[in-house]
């Protein structure tokens, strides 16, 4: 599993089904780089990154029409086999995904 895992995991956890979504985006972290300087705080200071920049692109997404789902789940692995990234020092920790909405017929 890869950039097609990522991608397949996005479109099951927004309830689209198989329509994978047309742009997902992953926030990451450098886990160790934040632990050094906050300590005990450091995880809940990424989640709460993730978060506003998850907000900030979701109004973003809004303004310009377009559909946009924050998901929090998140699958470490296939983060890892898409980036080439160690999972345990850099990973992700928020993920938006972003369509053009489907028109519905009446």
């Amino acid at each position: 599993m890869s950039i097609h895992g990522l991608l397949f995991d996005a479109s099951q956890f927004t309830g689209a089904g198989i329509q994978r979504p047309q742009a997902l985006l992953v926030m990451a972290a450098r886990f160790p780089d934040l632990a050094i300087h906050y300590d005990g705080i450091a995880y809940s200071l990424m989640l709460k990154n993730a978060g506003w920049i998850q907000a900030a692109i979701q109004g973003a997404a809004t303004a310009m029409g377009l559909g946009s789902v924050p998901i929090g789940t998140g699958d470490a692995v296939a983060f890892e086999r898409a980036t080439g990234l160690d999972r345990y020092r850099h990973g992700s920790t928020g993920e938006i995904a972003i369509s053009v909405p489907r028109v519905q017929s009446s």
